[in-house]
Parts: structure tokens; C-alpha cells; sequence
């Protein structure tokens, strides 16, 4: 289905002023990440600490959030999973030790359990579900409720609560729902420890060498796609036109990190997915419009590089407006319906559609042509039959 028929649209005559306002907006980018003191990385790439948690119930992300703002983690970092009582909780936090991370993992659990579940935990008492096997054999073997002084005997039973744990999904069940345990043991254990309703199922904390080392990484994996593609361009067109993809993928990664910087997003794994998802996008939509440009050359020998471009992107206009066109709403659907986890793709993905559709005329169309004009081979004027007969008379 044709979109636009006939068009006749002179796209290049714009070139220079285009490029102009795409210089102004890289630089406006860079100035915006100087004056930040860098753009802002999430805990994968920073530092911190990540929580896996389980709830008894379904999690709402909303509230998780709400809850960890209003604490003070203003960069925490929500994201939900498949099954909907498990969210895993990022936290710029910075810890040193295993004993740091119990901390901060239980002030974050009583955090779930006060704010988002609305529950009152007792202050003198400590969440089972914090406790290993270890601790519930220490606390049994001091309180001693069978009279056996026997820590072998306790050691069985703290295995067999916490048995309970693991069957249930790594969140221990209520005191009352314990089955198979003695009631003097679950006696004891309420004296020391209360049952909540959110539960931690890992917590590691992620050092600053890691961040840099996955900074480092994502880094290399843009850079070596750029290089990859860069090859397989040259083989496929002259080097010229691969040259001016790779500075047209160069420029819409520039583009979409200046607005990133701009609205003070986060760089995270899936804001590096999404640039290379960007860069994927506009490098075939530059294709298309080069494959038109090399068949037109074909039967338009006489025309300028210019004319040749413009009519080739004019014939690939409509194809344009309809990939980039459902792209494009795709992607405004997942920006404000996809909820927050996907929110900073979806934002990439937005610039970069729109980023890499202008791109293709107004960046590697135009730096084939003025590379053409200013520095190609000439090429002589085709002689016409009337010039060779006005040759002849004189």
C-alpha cells in the first residue's frame, strides 16, 4: 500500500542546516553531562545493593516504589518478574560486608512490610524470615523449650522449620500454619522472632570494580557492533557510503544520550539495549534507502549524487512513514503504558526512531553527497548528440 505517491520533495536541499541543529544538539548533550558531572548510572553500572524479595502476596510495584522514595532512596531502581509476588529492589546503597547487607536487606523488609503492606512489626522482635538455619538452632538451644539441653536435638528441629521455607517459596508461613514442628519449639521462636509477610531470597551487593567493569563492557559492545557493522557495509557498498552509516549510527547513539541526560534518566542495561536496538533500526533504514540510490544510478547516470539521493528517498518515502509510523506508536504505547521498568527503553526508543528516520536523509545521505562535491572524483559532462553536432559544424 502506497502512502504517498509521486512525490517530488527536494530533502537535501536542507542538508547543512540540519546538521547544523543536530551539531548543536550533541554539544548541548555534552555540555548537559559535563555540567551533571557525567551521566547518572544505575546500580548495575554504579554500585549498590540488589534485593531479591518475595511477598505473600502479589507485589505492587507502584507502592514498592512509592514506599522506598518517600524513605530516601530517591535512585532505587523497581522491577518486577513473572511470578507478580517476587520484585527485585536496586539500591545505590554502598555496603562492605555480608553483615552490612543483612542490615540494610532487613530495614528494607520491615520498610515493605510498614509502608506498602501496612503492618506493624513488632520493634523488640526480629523477622523469621531474616534468620538461617543456624540462628533458629541458637535461639532454641538457649531458650531450651524441651529441657533436653541438647543442641544435636535442636539442630534437628531448626532444620525442620526451616524446611518450611524452602517448600513454601522461600517465605516462611505463620507460626500457626507450622505443621510437623513441636508447639514448645514454636513457642520459643515467637518469643524471639515474628513472622512477616515480605521475605529477602538473595541479596548481594554490586562493588564499583563490577559497575566498571560492566560500564566497560557495554561501552565495547556498541563500539565492536559499530565495527562490525562498519565491515560488513564496506563489502556490501563503497567505503564511502558505509562510512556515513557509521556516522549516521554514531550520531543517533549521541542524539538519544543527550536526552538522556537532558530528562536525567538512568544508563542501565535496558537503556544499552535499547541503543543498540537504535542503532539496529537506523542502519536498516538507511539501507533500504542506498539500496534505491545504487539501482537508480543505474538509469540516472547524468543526474547529480543530490538528484539521485532525493529521487531515491522519495521513493522510499511511504515504506518510510509506514515502518518508522508503527514503530513509532508501538513504542509511545510501551513509554506510557509499559509501566516503569521498561519506561527508560521505551523513552530511548522513541528518540532514536525518530532520531534515526532524520537521520538517514539529513546525516549519511548528506555526507555522501558533500563528500561527493567536495572531495570525489569529478566526473566529466556527458557530451549530447546536439553539443556533438554544433562540434562538428564549427
Amino acid at each position: 500500500m502506497d502512502i504517498v505517491k509521486n512525490t517530488n520533495i527536494d530533502f537535501l536541499k536542507y542538508k547543512i542546516p540540519a546538521m547544523v541543529v543536530s551539531a548543536l544538539l550533541i554539544a548541548a548533550g555534552f555540555v548537559s553531562i559535563y555540567l551533571k558531572h557525567g551521566l547518572r548510572y544505575g546500580v548495575e553500572f554504579s554500585g549498590g545493593t540488589a534485593i531479591h524479595a518475595k511477598f505473600r502476596g502479589n507485589a505492587e510495584l507502584d507502592k514498592v516504589r512509592k514506599a522506598l522514595t518517600d524513605a530516601g532512596y530517591q535512585d532505587s531502581g523497581v522491577q518486577g518478574f513473572v511470578d507478580k509476588s517476587e520484585v527485585l529492589i536496586r539500591l545505590p546503597e554502598k555496603t562492605s560486608g555480608g553483615q552490612q547487607i543483612g542490615e540494610v536487606t532487613e530495614r528494607i523488609l520491615r520498610l515493605m512490610n510498614t509502608e506498602v503492606l501496612k503492618q506493624t512489626p513488632p520493634g523488640d522482635k526480629r523477622d523469621l524470615n531474616l534468620a538461617t538455619e543456624s540462628d533458629i538452632a541458637a535461639t532454641l538451644t538457649t531458650a531450651d523449650p524441651m529441657g533436653t539441653k541438647s543442641a544435636e536435638n535442636y539442630s534437628a528441629i531448626a532444620k525442620t522449620v526451616f524446611g518450611l521455607k524452602n517448600s513454601n517459596g522461600g517465605l516462611f508461613p505463620r507460626f500457626e500454619q507450622m505443621s510437623g514442628v513441636d508447639p514448645k519449639a514454636i513457642n520459643a521462636l515467637k518469643n524471639t522472632y515474628y513472622v512477616g509477610d515480605v521475605s529477602s531470597l538473595s541479596s548481594e551487593y554490586v562493588g564499583p570494580e563490577v559497575g566498571a567493569d560492566l560500564r566497560s563492557k557495554a561501552t565495547l559492545a556498541v563500539v565492536w557492533s559499530l565495527v562490525g557493522i562498519l565491515i560488513y557495509l564496506w563489502f556490501r557498498f563503497e567505503l564511502t557510503w558505509s562510512a556515513s552509516i557509521i556516522v549516521c549510527l554514531v550520531h543517533d547513539v549521541l542524539i538519544a544520550l543527550a536526552f538522556v541526560s537532558f530528562f536525567d534518566r538512568e544508563i542501565s542495561l535496558t537503556v544499552i539495549a535499547a541503543l543498540l536496538t537504535i542503532v539496529g533500526y537506523s542502519m536498516n533504514d538507511t539501507i533500504v534507502v542506498y539500496d534505491r540510490v545504487r539501482d537508480n544510478l543505474r538509469t540516472m547516470r547524468t543526474q547529480t549524487p543530490e538528484a539521485v539521493f532525493n529521487a531515491s528517498i522519495n521513493q522510499t518515502l511511504g515504506r518510510t512513514i509506514l515502518t518508522s509510523g508503527t514503530v513509532f506508536i508501538v513504542t509511545l504505547v510501551l513509554y506510557f503504558f509499559g509501566g516503569e521498568v521498561i519506561n527508560d527503553f521505551a523513552f530511548c526508543m522513541l528518540i532514536g526512531v525518530i532520531s534515526g528516520t532524520y537521520s538517514t536523509v539529513y546525516i549519511a545521505a548528506a555526507v555522501v553527497v558533500l563528500y561527493g562535491k567536495y572531495f570525489g572524483k569529478k566526473k566529466p559532462v556527458p557530451v549530447t548528440s546536439k553539443a556533438k553536432a554544433s562540434q562538428k559544424a564549427s
